[in-house]
C-alpha cells in the first residue's frame, strides 16, 4: 500500500525542507518576508490537488525528520556570526509547538536532524571552535552540546544517523579551503566522540555528502571527490578500515556527476542515491538516480532541469542540498529536486519515474542558499 497522501505530504516536505530556504507569508494578512528573513514552513496535508501550509518561523536551511506517532521534528538556523539554531515540531492538530532557540553562536550548514530511542539529535559546524557539534534533547536532561574535538577546520556539512542504544553515526567535511584531509566519519556513544578519516581528498564543503546505515549497522558514505569530478561511495569494513567505489564515470554530455548525493537503504539492504550531473550548458543538469549493491549499480536518468544555481555569484560558496531521495512503504524511491524557481516531485513507477512540480502560491518562493539572486518564484497551482 502506497504511504497515505496526507502522510505522503509530510515526508515530501521532509525532503524539500532539506533542500532550500521556504518564504512564506499570508499575502491577505502579513506582506511577504524580505529576502534576508526567510520564514521557515512546512506542509500539514495535501489532498491530490493541493497543499496546505503552516508558517513555522523565519529561519535558514531547515531540515525535518518524522518521529514517533508520525510527528515532524524541524531544525532551523540563521547563519550568522550571531546566529542561532532553533527545534520545533508539528503536533497533532498540524500546528507548530513554540520554537527553542537550542544555541547560539557562529555556525554553517547544512544542520541535520534526527529523532528516535527518546531523544533528538541536532549536528552542525561551530565555526568559531572549527568543529563539528551535537546538540542532543533527552527528556530528563534537555539539550545539552557536544563537540568534536578533532585536528582542522572541520566538521562542515553534517549528516548523521542514529544507532541502536543511543548511538550517532555521524559524517561530515574536513574542507580544501581550510587545508582539510577529506570526509570525516565519527560515532558519537555515551558522550565520546570516535572520529575516523573515510575518505582523504581535497573536498569541498559545498559539494554535499550522505550518511547510511544497513540494518546490520553498516555505514555507507556518500561523496562528490570534485578532482575527479565523479560521485563516490565509501563503506565502512572495520574500525579505520574503509573501501570505496565510484558510482558512475562522466556520462556523455555531462561535465561532472555526483554532486549533492542523498543515499537511503531499503529493508533487502540494497542502496538507492540521488545526485545531480551537470551539462556543459550554464545552468542545466540530470537528476540521475542509481540502485543495487556496493560494487554494483545501475543507473538511470530521472529528468533534465535548467535554472540550476551550483556555483553562487561572484564565485562563493554556497553549501546546500539541492537534490533529496525517500522510500515509499513499498521501499521505492521519490526524490525531490529543485532549480532556482521550482521544486519537482519524481515518483518511481516501477518503470520509470512520474513527475509533478510542488504547487506554489502568489507568496510562496522557493531559494537555495542566502537567495543572492532575485526571485524567480512560480506562483499559482499546477
Amino acid at each position: 500500500m502506497d504511504i497515505p497522501r496526507s502522510r505522503f505530504s509530510v515526508l515530501l516536505v521532509t525532503s524539500f525542507l532539506a533542500l532550500a530556504t521556504l518564504r512564506c507569508s499570508d499575502a491577505a494578512t502579513d506582506p511577504p518576508p524580505t529576502e534576508s528573513t526567510p520564514a521557515v514552513c512546512a506542509a500539514t496535508g495535501a489532498t491530490a490537488d493541493d497543499w496546505l501550509w503552516v508558517e513555522i518561523d523565519e529561519g535558514q536551511k531547515p531540515v525535518l525528520t518524522i518521529g514517533d506517532g508520525d510527528v515532524p521534528h524541524i531544525a532551523y538556523m540563521l547563519e550568522d556570526m550571531n546566529g542561532w539554531i532553533k527545534y520545533s515540531e508539528i503536533n497533532n492538530a498540524g500546528q507548530p509547538t513554540p520554537p527553542t532557540t537550542i544555541v547560539q553562536g557562529y555556525f554553517y550548514g547544512p544542520i541535520d536532524i534526527a529523532v528516535g530511542q527518546g531523544k533528538s539529535v541536532v549536528a552542525y559546524h561551530n565555526h568559531g571552535f572549527e568543529d563539528q557539534v551535537l546538540q542532543v534533547f533527552a527528556v530528563a536532561q534537555g539539550w545539552s552540546g557536544h563537540r568534536m574535538v578533532r585536528e582542522g577546520h572541520d566538521g562542515w556539512h553534517s549528516s548523521i544517523r542514529l544507532g541502536p542504544l543511543g548511538l550517532v553515526h555521524t559524517a561530515t567535511i574536513d574542507p580544501v579551503g581550510f587545508a582539510g584531509d577529506g570526509i570525516v566519519y565519527a560515532l558519537f556513544e555515551d558522550g565520546v566522540w570516535t572520529p575516523e578519516l573515510a575518505a582523504a581528498g581535497d573536498i569541498s564543503y559545498d559539494w554535499g555528502l550522505s550518511l547510511a546505515t544497513t540494518d546490520d549497522g553498516t555505514v555507507y558514505i556518500a561523496y562528490f571527490d570534485g578532482d575527479a569530478g565523479v560521485g563516490k561511495i565509501a563503506r565502512r569494513n572495520g574500525p579505520d578500515s574503509w573501501g570505496e567505489m565510484i558510482v558512475e564515470g562522466i556520462p556523455s554530455g555531462y561535465t561532472e556527476s555526483g554532486r549533492f548525493p542523498q543515499l537511503e537503504f531499503d529493508a533487502a539492504g540494497n542502496l538507492h542515491l540521488a545526485y545531480l550531473a551537470r551539462a556543459g550548458t550554464a545552468g542545466r543538469g540530470a537528476i540521475r538516480y542509481a540502485t543495487g549493491t556496493f560494487g554494483n549499480l545501475t543507473v538511470q536518468e530521472v529528468d533534465v532541469i535548467d535554472d540550476i544555481q551550483v556555483d553562487l555569484p561572484g564565485g562563493k560558496l554556497g553549501a546546500r542540498n539541492i537534490v533529496d531521495i525517500e522510500l515509499d512503504s513499498n521501499g521505492r524511491p521519490v526524490l525531490v529536486y529543485q532549480s532556482r524557481s521550482v521544486t519537482y516531485i519524481a515518483r518511481s513507477n516501477g518503470s520509470g519515474f512520474d513527475i509533478e512540480e510542488l504547487p506554489a502560491s502568489s507568496y510562496v518562493t522557493f531559494c537555495a542558499s542566502k537567495c543572492p539572486f532575485p526571485s524567480t518564484a512560480r506562483t499559482g497551482s499546477t
